[in-house]
């Protein structure tokens, strides 16, 4: 399901859509590690007038992890943000991206990503 971090709006970051690493975890647990397609931008179909960042984390959860921590790590750029003509046309364009989100970070290069220090809220060395 999609994330939307509370405010104050992302403004620095290029406004692309990317596939990405996120880690999840309760105040209890070891960070899991899934692939996430992410969207970076001021979702110009919505008219937002913030820039935010919106992962889709590829797992169904059985309960909602509002109020944990959630880190992503962008992986590879995919394209940039684009406008639609319908709600149809954002739709086909978000399952595009998490059909080719979860294809590419199934290759091997992607591996030591899926490891990354900071999915696990440690300091790369």
């Amino acid at each position: 399901p999609p994330s939307t971090p509370p405010s104050p709006p992302v403004v620095s970051p290029p406004s692309a859509t990317a596939a990405a690493a996120a880690s999840a975890s309760s105040s209890s647990s070891e960070p899991v590690v899934y692939k996430a397609a992410m969207s970076i931008g001021w979702n110009p179909y919505y008219k937002n007038d913030k820039k935010t960042i919106e992962a889709h984390i590829m797992h169904e959860f059985d309960d909602d992890f509002y109020g944990q921590h959630l880190r992503l790590v962008m992986a590879k750029y995919i394209r940039p943000e684009a406008n639609f003509g319908s709600l149809q046309e954002l739709i086909t364009a978000i399952d595009e991206d998490i059909a080719y989100t979860q294809r590419e970070l199934d290759r091997p290069e992607y591996d030591a990503l899926r490891a990354h220090p900071f999915l696990f809220g440690r300091h790369p060395s």
